[in-house]
């Protein structure tokens, strides 16, 4: 049966969603977290700008 077995996967697959589940909020991540140009951490919109202040002290 091969619907069986594909959903197999997507239950196998399913677990590590929901590990990451506290970190990994799709809507928010996408929109929000952006890598650091200077030092590539990833930061939220509002983060990055004191992020970004501290690299300008430096």
């Amino acid at each position: 049966r091969v619907s069986d077995e594909s959903e197999d996967e997507v239950i196998y697959d399913t677990p590590n969603l929901i590990g990451v589940d506290t970190n990994y909020i799709p809507h928010l991540e996408v929109e929000q977290k952006m890598p650091c140009n200077i030092c590539g951490k990833l930061y939220k919109s509002r983060g990055m700008n004191i992020h970004k202040e501290t690299h300008r002290k430096q």
